[in-house]
């Protein structure tokens, strides 16, 4: 079979790249559940389910080993909110969400996370990032820990001055916290091992997006609704990189990788983690969509377009180049993440 690419449209790009940015998005059935319906006090339990069967099975089946890495990695991952004047009024604000995780730099703390969580948005399209900061990133920028039901229990920072360092085409951010975290936070570790031994593998993220009044809870210092912690662990597969012939320079497809975990607004910045190892993957930026044309040598006349959308993170060894403050590589020097399309 010949394919060919028709168009890509990919999440983040800077403002010379032809790029749309999308959201992430859920591929087939929702599979987003608060995380109240797994955790209860380091295990899992079935309150709150419901009558579903497909959930109460899949979570009855879940080792007591991997419900415990599940626990570490959800004690880890946060919700960023970031203040954001709205124009025009002096009492409104508008509050910018991101999900992120804790990981550690020369064993100092820091938070891992998303460029456009901090971006400018292009004039008349919002949804297109730039690669300049809002004024209020980092300054007006605060972290949560354990934001979950009770509230009261949530631990609460604010982004140190000075720290926040980005990168506009991995679409990457991190900084240091303004304080000591109490006992009990475990940084996640970076992945290490070859990507062509995890395609289907299965793995899981950890998030805040925005999916109703109904999982939202109140912010204890802001006194406003935020997303509350979810999980995305059922139906989430790696499904490998992308073919060098969709790179055509377009944003960071060279360092993103494609998996079927459901993401939404909010979900950015979230770890795509190992559900074997509990290790950081890479880090979730939302979703790309490409349209290509199939046809076959005998029968060239006859033509197939065929749409593809994936939820994608930024890989973890290039999120662990730009950690340690090394340049991350040309995209023309990069040989593709593997990709088992190309053998279909």
């Amino acid at each position: 079979m010949y394919k060919c690419l028709l168009l890509s449209i990919v999440t983040i790009g800077c403002a010379n790249d032809p790029v749309v940015v999308k959201k992430g998005v859920v591929v087939g059935s929702d599979d987003i559940e608060r995380i109240e319906l797994y955790l209860s006090g380091g295990g899992f339990n079935l309150r709150g389910v419901g009558s579903d069967p497909a959930t109460r099975r899949f979570i009855s089946q879940i080792k007591p080993a991997t419900q415990q890495l599940i626990t570490r990695v959800a004690k880890s991952s946060v919700l960023i909110v970031t203040v954001v004047p709205t124009k025009g009024s002096k009492n409104r604000n508008e509050l910018k969400f991101c999900s992120g995780s804790l990981i550690s730099i020369d064993d100092e703390p820091r938070i891992l996370t998303n460029q456009h969580c901090f971006a400018k948005t292009a004039a008349g399209d919002k949804d297109q990032n730039l690669n300049e900061l809002l004024p209020q990133a980092c300054l007006e920028t605060r972290v949560y820990f354990d934001f979950k039901l009770p509230v009261a229990e949530a631990v609460f920072f604010r982004c140190k001055h000075g720290t926040l360092r980005t990168n506009h085409r991995a679409d990457l951010a991190i900084f240091a916290l303004d304080g000591q975290l109490p006992d009990g936070f475990q940084p996640l570790e970076f992945w290490q091992g070859e990507l062509k031994d995890l395609v289907g593998r299965k793995v899981f993220t950890i998030h805040h997006p925005g999916t109703g009044p109904e999982n939202t809870l109140p912010l204890p210092d802001l006194k406003a609704p935020a997303p509350s912690k979810m999980i995305t662990v059922r139906n989430c597969l790696y499904l490998g990189g992308f073919a060098q012939e969709t790179w055509d320079g377009r944003g960071g497809i060279p360092y993103q990788i494609r998996h079927t975990c459901d993401l939404l607004d909010g979900s950015s910045g979230s770890g795509l983690i190992d559900l074997q190892t509990g290790k950081l993957l890479g880090v979730n930026i939302g979703s790309v969509e490409m349209q290509v044309i199939t046809s076959s040598k005998s029968k060239p006349e006859v033509v197939n377009q065929t749409k593809y959308i994936y939820n994608v993170a930024t890989v973890a060894n290039f999120v662990r180049d730009f950690t340690e403050e090394r340049p991350l590589p040309d995209p023309q020097t990069l040989s593709e993440i593997p990709d088992p399309t190309q053998n279909e």
